[in-house]
């Protein structure tokens, strides 16, 4: 019988091997195998992929594999596992393939398209607003398991950052440039999974709060008492934030409105009665509430009825909406809250 000057393994072999030595593993060529059926394969694959394999893939490749043991389909069945058996089709299929044709496939899935793949980085070179991380992403090639670096250039602001449909912890931004939220925005940046960010020399920022209404006062005319005013109270500047439309601009934060006058109507004895509604409040700068609206005033001759007082400044807006997921390397200027 003759026999090959290279040693050649099972699969099941080749996956502990692998865990001792992925490069001599990879160069070892697979021994073909009867006929079995599918369910048995992936059980036995499966009972394979131990902690120990599992570390030194994630080690090696850089990747994070939810691991565990049981057949296609069990909770506990590795997610790469997963990913391999459905790309292969419906497992009845399976059961006429021969064994050695399934192997084949899930070395070459699992090795090819994405597992010796290492990190994918993209770059955010120029402003804009709410950009989808996940489709720039696959379209540098990401594949949904890769490490994924998002790196946001100096000078290049983002608008209201949204992370979704990146699994957690894959992710981390650079952040060189500025992520804040628009004018009146609920947000900085979002997410509800877990992400990385490196905020060294960035900025982010929620926006700043709306300044309070003018106060008012309504006053009766004494002379002739069915006469009343009240001047009405000027409204609160818009905090700052990135513009909504148009090119991508920091809009600074707005003056509060002059109030509106009022003079009392009917007899004049004694000098006539104005009210005079107070100044609205300025809007606050990125990350600081707006200021509280001033008191309305009179002058004249009046009876004081009733008192409207200014309102109080909004607080400023969140910077991070999310923060419980987000493990900060570097947390730079964040301006405003965080929730």
């Amino acid at each position: 019988m003759q026999h090959n000057k290279h040693k050649r393994l099972y699969l099941w072999e080749f996956l502990e091997a692998f865990a001792t030595s992925p490069s001599a593993a990879i160069s070892t060529p697979l021994l073909p195998v009867r006929r079995h059926s599918a369910l048995s394969i992936v059980q036995r694959t499966a009972c394979c992929l131990s902690w120990k394999f599992c570390y030194q893939l994630e080690r090696c490749l850089g990747l994070q594999i939810l691991i565990g043991y049981g057949a296609v389909g069990s909770p506990r069945t590795s997610r790469l596992a997963r990913y391999i058996f459905s790309n292969l089709g419906d497992l009845n299929l399976l059961e006429r393939i021969d064994g050695w044709v399934l192997i084949r496939g899930i070395i070459d899935m699992a090795h090819r398209p994405f597992l010796l793949k290492g990190p994918v980085y993209i770059t955010i070179a120029a402003s804009v607003r709410s950009p989808d991380i996940r489709a720039l992403a696959i379209s540098a090639g990401w594949v949904g398991y890769e490490q994924l670096y998002c790196t946001i250039n100096v000078g290049v602001d983002v608008a209201a950052l949204s992370i979704a449909n990146i699994p957690s912890g894959l992710l981390t931004i650079v952040n060189r440039g500025r992520i804040g939220a628009m004018v009146g925005g609920a947000f900085g940046l979002y997410t509800r999974t877990l992400i990385n960010i490196d905020n060294a020399g960035g900025t982010i920022f929620g926006a700043g709060g709306a300044g309070g209404t003018g106060g008012s006062l309504r006053i009766q005319n004494p002379n002739s008492p069915s006469y009343y005013a009240a001047g009405d109270g000027g409204a609160g500047g818009a905090g700052a934030g990135f513009t909504t439309t148009s090119t991508l601009t920091l809009q600074p934060a707005g003056t509060g409105d002059s109030g509106q006058s009022e003079t009392l109507g009917g007899s004049s004895v004694g000098g006539i009665g104005v009210s005079t509604g107070g100044r609205g409040g300025n809007g606050g700068a990125i990350g600081q509430p707006g200021a509280s609206g001033e008191s309305g005033t009179a002058s004249g001759n009046y009876n004081l009825i009733q008192v409207f007082p200014p309102g109080a400044g909004q607080p400023a807006g969140n910077y991070v909406d999310g923060n419980a997921y987000i493990n900060w390397l570097a947390t730079g200027t964040r301006l405003g809250n965080a929730i």
